[in-house]
Protein backbone atom coordinates (compact mmCIF):
# COMPACT_ATOMS: atom_id res chain seq x y z
CA UNK A 1 0.00 0.00 0.00
CA UNK A 2 2.95 2.34 0.60
CA UNK A 3 4.59 1.84 -2.27
CA UNK A 4 1.48 2.43 -4.45
CA UNK A 5 0.56 5.78 -2.40
CA UNK A 6 4.04 6.51 -3.09
CA UNK A 7 3.45 6.51 -6.57
CA UNK A 8 0.46 8.27 -6.85
CA UNK A 9 2.35 11.07 -4.84
CA UNK A 10 5.34 11.13 -7.53
CA UNK A 11 2.92 11.06 -10.15
CA UNK A 12 0.64 14.44 -8.58
CA UNK A 13 4.27 15.99 -7.52
CA UNK A 14 4.97 15.83 -10.66
CA UNK A 15 2.40 17.13 -12.91
CA UNK A 16 0.79 19.37 -10.51
CA UNK A 17 1.76 22.51 -12.12
CA UNK A 18 0.12 21.30 -15.64
CA UNK A 19 -2.68 20.32 -13.79
CA UNK A 20 -3.41 23.43 -11.84
CA UNK A 21 -1.97 26.08 -14.38
CA UNK A 22 -3.30 24.26 -17.59
CA UNK A 23 0.47 25.08 -18.70
CA UNK A 24 0.54 21.49 -20.39
CA UNK A 25 4.61 21.33 -18.65
CA UNK A 26 5.47 18.41 -16.68
CA UNK A 27 8.39 20.16 -15.34
CA UNK A 28 8.47 21.96 -12.30
CA UNK A 29 11.26 24.66 -12.49
CA UNK A 30 11.12 25.48 -8.76
CA UNK A 31 12.65 26.09 -5.96
CA UNK A 32 10.93 23.37 -4.29
CA UNK A 33 11.36 23.27 -0.40
CA UNK A 34 11.84 19.93 0.86
CA UNK A 35 13.76 18.29 3.78
CA UNK A 36 15.08 15.14 3.91
CA UNK A 37 13.47 11.73 5.30
CA UNK A 38 15.96 9.13 4.01
CA UNK A 39 18.90 9.36 2.14
CA UNK A 40 18.72 5.40 -0.12
CA UNK A 41 21.83 5.73 -1.94
CA UNK A 42 24.47 7.86 -3.92
CA UNK A 43 21.64 9.41 -6.11
CA UNK A 44 18.82 9.01 -4.82
CA UNK A 45 16.87 10.77 -1.21
CA UNK A 46 13.30 10.03 -0.44
CA UNK A 47 12.06 13.81 0.55
CA UNK A 48 9.00 15.82 1.87
CA UNK A 49 8.46 18.42 -0.46
CA UNK A 50 6.30 21.60 -0.34
CA UNK A 51 4.34 21.63 -3.72
CA UNK A 52 1.28 23.95 -2.73
CA UNK A 53 0.33 25.74 0.21
CA UNK A 54 0.47 23.79 3.35
CA UNK A 55 0.42 20.44 1.04
CA UNK A 56 3.48 18.25 1.15
CA UNK A 57 4.09 15.58 -0.04
CA UNK A 58 6.99 12.37 0.51
CA UNK A 59 8.67 11.16 -2.57
CA UNK A 60 11.71 9.55 -3.93
CA UNK A 61 14.07 12.00 -5.98
CA UNK A 62 16.32 10.61 -8.34
CA UNK A 63 19.29 13.58 -8.64
CA UNK A 64 19.58 14.41 -11.92
CA UNK A 65 22.17 13.90 -14.47
CA UNK A 66 24.36 11.31 -12.54
CA UNK A 67 24.88 7.49 -12.01
CA UNK A 68 26.17 6.54 -8.45
CA UNK A 69 27.64 2.62 -7.89
CA UNK A 70 25.06 0.24 -6.57
CA UNK A 71 25.80 -1.32 -2.77
CA UNK A 72 24.18 -4.34 -0.83
CA UNK A 73 22.45 -6.89 -2.88
CA UNK A 74 22.42 -4.76 -6.30
CA UNK A 75 26.27 -4.40 -5.99
CA UNK A 76 27.26 -6.47 -9.23
CA UNK A 77 30.89 -6.79 -7.33
CA UNK A 78 33.27 -5.63 -4.84
CA UNK A 79 34.46 -2.08 -6.34
CA UNK A 80 30.58 -1.35 -7.46
CA UNK A 81 30.07 -2.02 -3.51
CA UNK A 82 32.39 -0.25 -2.12
CA UNK A 83 31.63 2.73 -4.50
CA UNK A 84 27.86 2.40 -3.45
CA UNK A 85 29.28 2.90 0.53
CA UNK A 86 31.38 5.91 -0.37
CA UNK A 87 28.88 7.72 -2.65
CA UNK A 88 26.27 6.97 -0.25
CA UNK A 89 27.47 8.13 2.73
CA UNK A 90 29.15 11.43 0.73
CA UNK A 91 25.36 12.62 -0.15
CA UNK A 92 24.75 11.47 3.59
CA UNK A 93 26.67 14.43 4.78
CA UNK A 94 25.92 16.51 1.68
CA UNK A 95 22.54 16.77 3.01
CA UNK A 96 23.36 16.17 6.63
CA UNK A 97 21.23 19.78 7.33
CA UNK A 98 18.21 17.72 5.75
CA UNK A 99 16.87 21.09 4.02
CA UNK A 100 16.80 21.20 0.21
CA UNK A 101 15.62 23.33 -2.77
CA UNK A 102 14.68 20.89 -5.88
CA UNK A 103 14.78 22.15 -9.29
CA UNK A 104 13.87 21.10 -12.99
CA UNK A 105 11.49 18.62 -11.50
CA UNK A 106 10.42 16.09 -13.91
CA UNK A 107 8.45 12.78 -14.19
CA UNK A 108 11.05 9.69 -14.09
CA UNK A 109 10.87 6.98 -16.31
CA UNK A 110 10.69 3.86 -13.67
CA UNK A 111 7.60 5.85 -11.98
CA UNK A 112 7.16 5.56 -8.32
CA UNK A 113 9.83 9.05 -8.12
CA UNK A 114 10.84 11.76 -9.64
CA UNK A 115 13.79 13.18 -11.49
CA UNK A 116 15.24 16.40 -9.78
CA UNK A 117 18.44 19.10 -9.32
CA UNK A 118 19.31 19.42 -5.87
CA UNK A 119 20.93 22.25 -3.99
CA UNK A 120 21.76 21.26 0.07
CA UNK A 121 21.07 23.55 2.50
CA UNK A 122 24.13 25.85 1.46
CA UNK A 123 23.42 26.34 -2.23
CA UNK A 124 25.70 23.15 -3.28
CA UNK A 125 24.30 21.51 -6.45
CA UNK A 126 24.68 18.13 -4.44
CA UNK A 127 25.05 16.26 -8.48
CA UNK A 128 28.66 19.07 -8.88
CA UNK A 129 29.81 17.80 -5.92
CA UNK A 130 29.29 14.06 -6.06
CA UNK A 131 30.48 14.05 -9.86
CA UNK A 132 34.07 16.59 -9.16
CA UNK A 133 34.64 14.05 -6.09
CA UNK A 134 34.92 11.21 -8.58
CA UNK A 135 31.97 9.32 -6.56
CA UNK A 136 29.69 9.43 -9.24
CA UNK A 137 29.29 9.44 -13.10
CA UNK A 138 27.15 11.62 -15.54
CA UNK A 139 24.01 9.58 -16.14
CA UNK A 140 23.98 8.33 -19.74
CA UNK A 141 20.48 7.12 -20.41
CA UNK A 142 19.32 3.68 -20.63
CA UNK A 143 22.86 2.52 -21.37
CA UNK A 144 23.82 1.55 -17.88
CA UNK A 145 27.97 0.55 -17.47
CA UNK A 146 29.53 -1.34 -15.30
CA UNK A 147 31.22 0.02 -12.33
CA UNK A 148 33.63 -3.30 -12.07
CA UNK A 149 37.08 -3.58 -13.42
CA UNK A 150 37.60 -6.04 -15.65
CA UNK A 151 40.53 -8.99 -14.26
Amino acid sequence: MQHRFSRFLAFGFAFLPSLAFGSGTSSVPGPVPASVVRVVDGDTLLVRARIWVRQDVETLVRILGIDAPEAGKQARCPAEEKGGVLATSAMKNLVRGGLLNLYDVRSDKYGGRVLARVENAGGQDVAKVLLARNLVRPYAGNARGTWCKAP
